[in-house]
């Protein structure tokens, strides 16, 4: 090796793309409205669909994110022992 030269080695590691395709089956209609709506928003139609059930999937997650929380919470009396129940109008009250 000459004096002042470093000989280096370089690794390139792949990046997986996490991306999978898919095959969608749609009537004729909803494919055109699907291509116009991507067309609108300037990105593919695979993107569009991706959007649209990534979205759909996080309201999923979080309702049953939100109903664990719920149904884990210590149930309370409505009323005291051998009390009137509230009527609709005082339990809706905000």
């Amino acid at each position: 090796m000459e004096s002042g030269v470093i000989d280096t080695i370089f690794v390139i590691h792949g990046i997986r793309d996490m991306r999978k395709n898919v095959t969608v089956v749609m009537d004729e209609d909803t494919a055109r409205w699907v291509r116009i709506r991507a067309a609108e928003e300037d990105v593919s139609v695979s993107a569009f669909l991706g959007r649209i059930l990534r979205r759909e999937r996080e309201k999923a997650e979080g309702y049953a994110v939100a109903m664990e929380r719920f149904m884990a919470r210590e149930p309370r009396p409505l009323s005291p022992e051998n009390g009137p129940l509230p009527t609709r109008e005082e339990i809706h009250e905000r």
